[in-house]
């Protein structure tokens, strides 16, 4: 596009060794890519070397159309007139490709009014194409330049996506019509190709890079891409995204060392990347109670960290982290800049030791909440008084998984070794409306006029009195895994712990389990679990 504006350009002899660089990478024909990015912060002169760099390949005959974004200018900043503009300067600079743009223009009149891919190929690759297949425009004189600034300015992320893969849609179409199928890659190809860039230029980089490597079929590599970003049972063990790893792998190694580095805590440093996901775990629950972002301070207070600890964790993640604060709140809404993020946080084989699995997350979260629940509930010189819940049936609750029942190592604790095996308990969990009815039913006088709390607590007094004899009157809270890997609470009436080996064979006597059940009017079954400190 044609600048009627004082244009910044870089000055003679500043960045030189760069503009010869980028000038090498143009004129060669065996450059491994045929994309180079140029990033930088705002005002570090991106734009002023793009001109520069035009205007020399303007001068050498490489460079036949260029397109600068300005998200000020309503006409630069949207891609609508991104293809016709590039299309108009290749016909105005190149007379053997003029005749097929105009064919494709009288052709089809309504071109301009489609998707950015197709105006690519129809007004670009096919006119090149075509003038080289009919000998008037040799192949040492095909345009080397098309320069493109500021694609971020070109609003909106899915605009900027679409202004990208046209220009890799075009070189695709280049590959396919080599190979004979000037159909490739299909449309439903292209629409999973668009969605997993996200608008973000480094992924659809790593595609074209890995997709045009000239010593594979571009069929094939292209096969195994859409098979890593759908996720299929087909996919291979070559990763397509290795070098978009690499970077990913070590922003987060970055950003762990300074965080390390600024840890002021007592004991070992935590793994950053669990504190961030934990972070936006409670913030996206909290957007869908309340539809607005958490108060940093409440998630650091429900998390149990330092204050201000919320601001530190994201300081070095900036590149792959957005954070917008939310003007009707003190909250601030986190999200990742692009999915592939996110894919290579939830892939174990991707980001290898950064990687937290989402069990562990809840688990960590249930147990800090529960934590504050207790804190709350009980009274310090008093056994558990009650439990939230919101099972609606006493007999409801369900069956443990079968690991739930599998005997636990004995509990230890060896740091010398690195070894720790938790505290557990084999317990039959109780409902605490089953503990108030068994008070009203067994207890009626004492349980007269109380409220379900009152009950509560006299089940707690008066419980031991109902046990077979030889079994202490011991009450627990527990953490019980259900179906579907929902983690319940309760309080469980306690049979036997992992402490030692004489303890944990106490669980292996089911006489004695089925007195208690029966004694105490419950269905449910016993378990080993974690046993929650009060």
């Amino acid at each position: 596009m044609e600048r009627s504006f004082d244009t910044p350009k870089c000055d003679e002899d500043t960045r030189v060794g760069l503009k010869e660089e980028i000038m090498n990478w143009a004129e060669s024909d065996d450059t491994p890519s045929k994309f180079l990015c140029m990033t930088g912060s705002a005002g570090s002169g991106k734009s002023a070397l793009a001109q520069t760099i035009s205007e020399s390949c303007g001068r050498r005959r490489l460079g036949p159309a260029t397109f600068f974004f300005s998200v000020s200018d309503p006409l630069r900043n949207n891609p609508s007139r991104f293809v016709a503009s590039l299309a108009y300067q290749i016909s105005r600079s190149m007379e053997e490709v003029e005749t097929h743009i105009l064919l494709a223009v009288e052709k089809d009149p309504a071109i301009f009014k489609m998707s950015l891919e197709t105006q690519a190929e129809a007004l670009l690759i096919d006119p090149i194409l075509e003038a080289i297949d009919t000998g008037s425009l040799s192949r040492s004189k095909k345009p080397k330049i098309i320069v493109v600034d500021g694609l971020d300015e070109c609003k909106g992320e899915q605009h900027q996506a679409e202004t990208f893969v046209s220009i890799y849609v075009g070189d695709c179409g280049r590959l396919g019509r080599a190979k004979g199928d000037v159909h490739w890659p299909s449309e439903d190809l292209l629409e999973i190709l668009v969605e997993g860039a996200s608008g973000q230029f480094i992924f659809a980089a790593t595609v074209f890079k890995f997709v045009g490597d000239r010593r594979r079929p571009p069929f094939r590599r292209l096969q195994v891409v859409i098979d890593w970003i759908s996720n299929s049972p087909n996919k291979q063990s070559q990763n397509p995204f290795a070098s978009l790893d690499a970077l990913y792998t070590k922003i987060l190694s970055a950003a762990q060392t300074a965080y390390q580095e600024s840890f002021e805590g007592e004991g070992e440093c935590p793994s950053l990347i669990k504190r961030l996901m934990s972070y936006m775990l409670i913030n996206d629950l909290y957007i869908i109670e309340h539809r607005n972002p958490v108060n940093p301070g409440a998630a650091e207070h429900i998390l149990k960290w330092e204050d201000d600890e919320c601001n530190r964790i994201v300081e070095d993640l900036h590149s792959v982290i957005l954070v917008q604060q939310n003007p009707s709140s003190d909250g601030a809404q986190i999200s990742f800049y692009h999915k592939s993020f996110l894919d290579y946080l939830l892939d174990s084989s991707r980001c290898r030791s950064f990687h937290v699995s989402s069990a562990e997350l809840f688990a960590d979260l249930t147990l800090k909440a529960l934590g504050h629940v207790i804190a709350v509930d009980l009274d310090s010189s008093s056994m558990p008084r009650h439990f939230r819940t919101t099972l609606p049936d006493p007999d409801a609750i369900p069956e443990p998984f079968q690991g739930a029942l599998v005997p636990p190592p004995i509990a230890c604790e060896n740091p010398a070794k690195g070894i720790s095996h938790l505290v557990r308990v084999f317990a039959i969990p109780l409902h605490p409306k089953r503990m108030q009815d068994f008070v009203t039913e067994n207890l009626p006088s004492l349980a007269k006029g109380l409220d379900g709390s009152g009950k509560l607590d006299l089940f707690c007094d008066w419980v031991g009195d109902f046990l077979p004899p030889g079994l202490k009157p011991e009450l627990a809270f527990i953490v019980v895994p259900v179906k579907r890997n929902v983690l319940w609470e309760t309080v469980g009436v306690v049979l036997a712990n992992n402490c030692s080996e004489e303890e944990r064979e106490k669980a292996k006597d089911e006489d004695m389990i089925k007195e208690v059940q029966k004694r105490l009017g419950v269905v449910t079954r016993p378990g080993w679990h974690v046993v929650l400190p009060e």
